[in-house]
């Protein structure tokens, strides 16, 4: 099965999407690719690479994205303490909670086994 290599998220909030993602774990670095825009870029340890650039999507995308985190308590209190309203998810996700990033995608947290 192929594998997942670049996620990419674009934004007209980069401060408070980049803010988003950071509290459920990621850890973000700038960077350049030759004369494009400057982004961020968080990097897992198999290589997969989470980018966020600054700019309009033409739309958002009908996507359902879902991270597992180390501690889904340590996770609820990072959001809420941006604002975020957290939620049990919906739709069978037991023990996962909802969430919503600043541009209004929801994401699905939940607990890494």
């Amino acid at each position: 099965m192929p594998r997942l290599n670049l996620f990419v998220l674009y934004t007209l909030q980069e401060e408070s999407v980049r803010s988003f993602y950071e509290a459920l774990g990621f850890a973000f670095m700038r960077e350049r690719h030759g004369d494009g825009p400057e982004h961020d870029v968080a990097t897992d340890e198999r290589g997969v690479a989470f980018e966020i650039y600054h700019g309009r999507a033409p739309e958002l995308p009908r996507v359902r994205y879902v991270f597992a985190v180390e501690s889904l308590e340590e996770t609820i209190e990072r959001l809420s303490k941006l604002g975020c309203e957290v939620k049990p998810a919906a739709n069978g996700w037991q023990g996962a909670l909802a969430a919503s990033d600043p541009d209004g995608r929801k994401v699905i947290v939940t607990q890494a086994k």
